[in-house]
């Protein structure tokens, strides 16, 4: 029973890894592209990207930017992982709960 809690385990963090992976693709498009891209598939994809506003449109220090940057980023971190959790649960119990058998 304990390797099957290990493998359960791990097949989470896997899940979720991913998730955090994905999180990052909209970021770094952003990042490559500028505003070339549509603001309401930025917006869809990277909700927290709201957050660039306060760098408005004057010069602002590095510190600034990067702090701005990564605050918006760990956010889109965190809500990927809460979506990803969600769907994991919801997989887990669309799936049917499997019985264990007892080990004696």
């Amino acid at each position: 029973m304990g390797d099957v809690m290990i493998s359960n385990k791990a097949k989470m963090y896997k899940h979720l890894f991913k998730w955090c992976l994905a999180s990052l693709g909209m970021p770094i498009l952003v990042l490559i592209f500028g505003r070339s891209l549509n603001s309401y598939f930025i917006l869809a994809f990277w909700p927290s990207s709201i957050g660039l506003m306060v760098l408005g449109a004057e010069a602002n220090p590095i510190q600034d930017v990067i702090y701005v940057w990564a605050v918006t980023v760990g956010l889109n971190i965190l809500l990927y992982l809460a979506i990803g959790s969600i769907v994991l649960l919801a997989k887990y119990i669309f799936s049917g709960i499997k019985e264990q058998p007892n080990a004696r």
